[in-house]
């Protein structure tokens, strides 16, 4: 839905917030809580619950430490340093939009007052034109869009921010948007069938190996996650590899060790397996 904004776009500025989620730190999640108008103890708990303590300089050498102590309300609470958002926890994504609105609202205005298209998802930021547009108007985009993100607390990546210009290949969150539709670029779609191809030849244990993953259970919800990926983009490319993934899934389901087939399935009803399908589905 984020990539479909830009489709029929001319040009793209893609930029990259640098260390995005560990630069939210514990205060300002105890203000999200504190403002939807939790108690000042309460707010304090659920923040903490969102976050992870800074340990040994991670994820920096003194923005988190804690200088002053000797106020604190009560001595148990206190600690040597405060948490920041921990990337992949399932609260991180909301935490970190609520944090980032005022950078949200300040680059849509700036993509508005241009006739742009703005998108943020996570720490990807692209703003898109269908008009003229030139590198001195990128350059001077891309000056204010740095003055309004470091004045909201974070960084531009550099080495992740470019211009797209007329006729090259636009990508937005890995997915192709120089057509009438959002499609998967080539690239992905050899991976997802190298997976299925090296799995239905070697077994999911040699095909493990091979590609060092650390554990076959790791390397099934892996290929699994792209297929869902896949299927939400192209249902029509990825029905068949879907098929062959479930057959080879049952084929070596031993390979799983203590995790069962479903164990993979678990939050996609539409191909629960069950102990008929299992009986039923040819191996060959």
């Amino acid at each position: 839905m984020c990539a479909d904004q830009h489709l029929r776009a001319r040009s793209l500025i893609k930029m990259d917030l640098h260390n995005f989620f560990h630069t939210i730190d514990e205060r300002q999640v105890y203000r999200i809580f504190a403002d939807l108008g939790y108690a000042p103890l309460l707010a304090l708990e659920l923040a903490r619950l969102c976050t992870r303590q800074a340990h040994n300089g991670f994820p920096h050498p003194t923005r988190f430490l804690v200088r002053h102590q000797r106020h604190s309300a009560i001595p148990n609470y206190s600690t040597g340093a405060i948490g920041f958002v921990p990337q992949g926890a399932p609260t991180s994504g909301a935490i970190a939009n609520l944090t980032v609105r005022p950078l949200d609202e300040a680059l849509a205005a700036l993509a508005s007052k241009h006739r742009l298209v703005y998108t943020r998802y996570a720490d990807d930021i692209v703003l898109s034109s269908s008009g003229p547009f030139d590198r001195r108007m990128a350059a001077s985009l891309m000056r204010q869009a740095r003055r309004e993100v470091a004045g909201c607390g974070f960084a531009v990546h550099d080495r992740k921010s470019r211009l797209t210009p007329p006729g090259a290949r636009r990508i937005v969150l890995g997915l192709l948007v120089d057509g009438d539709r959002v499609r998967l670029p080539k690239e992905m779609r050899s991976r997802i069938s190298t997976h299925i191809h090296g799995m239905e030849k070697f077994g999911l244990r040699g095909h493990q190996i091979a590609r060092g993953f650390p554990s076959v259970l790791g390397l099934a919800r892996h290929v699994d996650g792209l297929l869902a990926f896949a299927s939400d983009i192209d249902p029509g490319w990825t029905e068949d590899l879907r098929t062959r993934w479930r057959r080879t899934l049952l084929r070596d389901a031993a390979a799983l060790g203590a995790f069962t087939p479903s164990d993979v399935y678990r939050r996609r009803d539409d191909i629960a397996i069950t102990a008929y399908e299992i009986k039923r589905t040819p191996l060959g």
